[in-house]
């Protein structure tokens, strides 16, 4: 074999191929892949196996040519549909032996990239017939190692030709001894780059084993589960309604609709629609007083020392005239005191509208414009970005600054979960920051759902998202 490999690269057929592929894939694009990261290629596989009779794609799984065409072609399919990639290259495994070298012992198979062009308004018929011209041209030009090209090609460690390897083989795995029936399976097929789809005839029993054998660094086995439980639903559908468009097929069984539609979905929950977001915080202050609310570099508060805090600020603003929808502005840095001013305005029945001390001027005097608080909670940082003219037509209060007031929680019996918490607003990046005003009971909602996630691990404060108030004030429950 090796002399036979030497003579072919001294011959005008090496030439030949060289020009042939140098020429298909001069210019190189990322292959389109299923995996969601790339990793260097590994030793060891995630090998999945799935069973599919010969007679669910009809006759061209018993002649070995049309059945490579039909594989190719419906993986080719299923990478458009997942992926968007209409340009897809794929490996397609070929024996690369002529003449005496098919009796000749010895690895000598060969990686062809065969590229098809697919688009989700096409039928696979006509992607089928891509592939036999694709598959045809290639083999005649099957000597050339695709490890060659890349080095033509230039092409660096992490620039694959392809990373969907399809290798049809079209003979019989089946072995019998003594009348015993038996099973071959390889057990290792080479380094796992990305994915391979091995296919074989068993024809003992009229069957495909279709083997996705997957780079574990890229891919986990429920990926690999339910990419092989696509892909052979997609080759049933295929099989029996060639001429259906691409982007109409539908990849999901039965079970898996289900499962997606409606298990996963079945969401409803009763919450504690009544309730204010403070209300809910209290009741964590009553189950547990003495636990951690409230971490800041080296500040701990607890839920009743964090409570306390919140409670004197929120009878002073009671005093000042704040009642349910009243609207009150808190432009502070991110410290225990801008939590506490928070929790203050939502135990006084505001609604509190948050600003950051870093927003354009611009910005700040459009929201309090509009809005129009007649107090703001700010700190140091706060008040210096408000400015004095802001400042002296509000009435300001430092929430670091707490006053001689009752500890007890206050209560605003008029206040329902139906008015205002809060009054958020976007960027601007369109034009005039709008703003969007938001209910106790839509939080309180979005709360109770959120306990389903472990919103503790990406909690942080932002007055651009305030959705982090409820997630904090439920940490510990």
């Amino acid at each position: 074999m090796l002399k036979s490999d030497a003579q072919y690269r001294a011959c005008e057929q090496w030439t030949r191929d060289e020009a042939y592929w140098s020429e298909r894939y001069t210019d190189w694009t990322e292959p389109a892949t299923l995996a969601s990261r790339s990793t260097p290629a590994v030793q060891h596989r995630l090998r999945q196996t799935a069973y599919l009779p010969c007679k669910s794609i009809g006759s061209g799984a018993t002649n070995p040519r049309c059945l490579s065409h039909f594989i190719l072609a419906a993986l080719a399919a299923y990478l458009c549909r997942l992926t968007g990639e209409q340009n897809v290259v794929l490996g397609f495994v070929v024996k690369a032996r002529f003449g005496v070298d098919q009796h000749v012992p010895g690895m000598a198979s060969n990686i062809l990239p065969i590229q098809l062009t697919v688009k989700p308004d096409m039928d696979l018929s006509s992607v089928i017939q891509q592939a036999a011209r694709g598959i045809q041209c290639g083999l005649q030009y099957q000597r050339y190692r695709s490890e060659t090209l890349r080095r033509k090609l230039k092409l660096a460690p992490g620039q694959p030709l392809f990373s969907t390897i399809v290798n049809v083989m079209p003979f019989d795995y089946d072995l019998s001894f003594g009348g015993h029936a038996s099973e071959s399976h390889n057990l290792l097929l080479g380094p796992a780059d990305d994915l391979m789809v091995a296919v074989h005839t068993l024809e003992n029993n009229h069957m495909l084993r279709i083997d996705f054998d997957a780079n574990p660094a890229c891919y986990t086995t429920d990926e690999v589960i339910a990419h092989q439980r696509c892909f052979v639903n997609l080759l049933k559908t295929l099989a029996t309604s060639p001429a259906q468009l691409i982007n109409s097929i539908d990849l999901l069984d039965a079970v898996e609709r289900q499962r997606l539609l409606v298990e996963w979905n079945a969401t409803e929950c009763d919450y504690p629609a009544h309730l204010c977001i403070h209300q809910l915080f209290e009741a964590q202050v009553t189950r547990t007083p003495g636990a951690i609310a409230l971490v800041f570099e080296e500040q701990t508060l607890s839920y009743a020392e964090l409570n306390t805090r919140a409670n004197r600020l929120a009878h002073q603003l009671i005093e000042l005239g704040v009642k349910p929808d009243a609207r009150v502005a808190i432009c502070a840095e991110r410290s225990p005191a801008m939590v506490v001013g928070l929790l203050a305005i939502l135990k006084a029945g505001g609604a509190y509208v948050p600003l950051d001390p870093a927003y354009p001027s611009e910005r700040l005097t459009h929201i309090l414009a509009d809005t129009a608080p007649a107090i703001a909670l700010a700190d140091t940082a706060g008040q210096s970005a408000l400015g004095d003219t802001v400042l002296a037509s509000l009435t300001v209060l430092d929430p670091n600054i707490l006053p001689e007031r009752a500890a007890t929680n206050p209560q605003v019996p008029e206040l329902t979960a139906h008015h205002l918490a809060y009054v958020i607003y976007t960027s601007g990046s369109t034009g005039t920051p709008k703003g969007v005003m938001v209910e106790h009971a839509q939080i309180v909602h979005l709360f109770d759902v959120a306990k389903l996630d472990d919103a503790q691990k990406k909690n942080q404060a932002s007055t651009n998202h305030p959705v982090w108030m409820q997630q904090a004030l439920w940490t510990n429950t």
